[in-house]
């Protein structure tokens, strides 16, 4: 699997793991190179009667991998 096909299964849901090179995820959150750097973790937001998936990013860059 690549980077891509990880974040695609991630954002969607498909699985509650993946791992591919650098790249990690566990449940809602998004990894690089360890639990220690977060790259970006899913939740939800109820905006009035609709509920609205959000990702939160984080700002920092680490690596190229990162980047």
């Amino acid at each position: 699997m690549n980077n891509a096909e990880l974040f695609h299964r991630w954002a969607n849901r498909v699985k509650d793991h993946g791992k591919s090179g650098n790249v990690f995820y566990e449940g809602e959150t998004l990894y690089s190179y360890g639990h220690h750097f977060p790259l970006a973790v899913l939740t939800s937001k109820k905006a009035g009667p609709v509920e609205r998936e959000i990702v939160l990013v984080n700002s920092r860059s680490y690596s190229m991998t990162t980047a």
